[in-house]
């Protein structure tokens, strides 16, 4: 039974044949709720998230992390940035589900005369939909109040859930670009001499559409099909463009 009720719990099923029937039940109850679908909500979000994250930059950068030698090195160095975003984002998490929560428990305290711990119990069950049925609202104020209160609380605390789960995401995406910012450009642009195309010299935006790609914000494709209507545009070869050739 307790494993039955922890799956149900967790998934949000509320099938209600299962509920807690004394106050510290509850409370232990909505204790595991919240930070069980939290949870939950992490593992998928960052798995899902990471997985379309993967995608859209395997092709421009995949190649390239695997030859910086600061991946794992840059990681370390911001560890001290990176603990601070986990720590404000858990804080601020925490502290928005707080209020949501609290609110919640004096309005259904005061409009439908719940005890504390029965607000807190409904609230906590009530904004993560797991719903087991065994407390409702029966007034009509108390109704109107839940359909309220669920749909703007409700966004909160998924909002809340979506912060938690990209905490891995923004901690890879900052060691990748970590790792890409410091890693060897030079090579990139060919600027060490040893490639006979290399260049003498690098223009501002030259480093700045090589550091974009190297970043996966483009990619080279992208920059060729720039140039292909750069070069469609200007019809005398002068290198250059005026408002004329844009408009015309």
């Amino acid at each position: 039974d307790c494993i039955y009720f922890a799956v149900i719990t967790l998934t949000t099923a509320g099938l209600g044949d299962l509920v807690p029937t004394t106050d510290g039940a509850k409370i232990i109850c909505s204790i595991f709720i919240y930070f069980g679908v939290a949870c939950i909500g992490l593992l998928l979000g960052s798995y899902i998230a990471g997985m379309l994250d993967e995608r859209s930059y395997r092709e421009a950068i995949a190649n390239q992390i695997k030859a910086c030698p600061n991946y794992e090195i840059g990681g370390r160095k911001n560890s001290t940035r990176n603990a601070k975003y986990v720590v404000l984002t858990l804080r601020e998490a925490l502290i928005n589900s707080l209020v949501i929560i609290a609110f919640g428990c004096l309005g259904f305290y005061l409009i439908e005369g719940l005890s504390l711990v029965d607000s807190w119990y409904f609230t906590t069950v009530l904004l993560t939909s797991t719903g087991y049925g065994d407390i409702v609202p029966k007034s009509d104020g108390g109704k109107l109040f839940a359909t309220v209160y669920l749909l703007v609380a409700g966004t909160i605390l998924l909002n809340n859930m979506s912060m938690i789960s990209m905490i891995p995401l923004e901690l890879r995406k900052r060691r990748t670009e970590q790792a890409l910012a410091t890693g060897p450009l030079i090579h990139r642009i060919n600027l060490d001499g040893k490639d006979s195309r290399g260049l003498d010299e690098c223009t501002r935006e030259m480093f700045a559409l090589a550091m974009m790609i190297r970043l996966g914000k483009v990619t080279e494709v992208d920059i060729k099909q720039t140039f292909a209507a750069f070069r469609k545009l200007d019809v005398n070869n002068e290198g250059v463009l005026n408002s004329k050739s844009i408009i015309g």
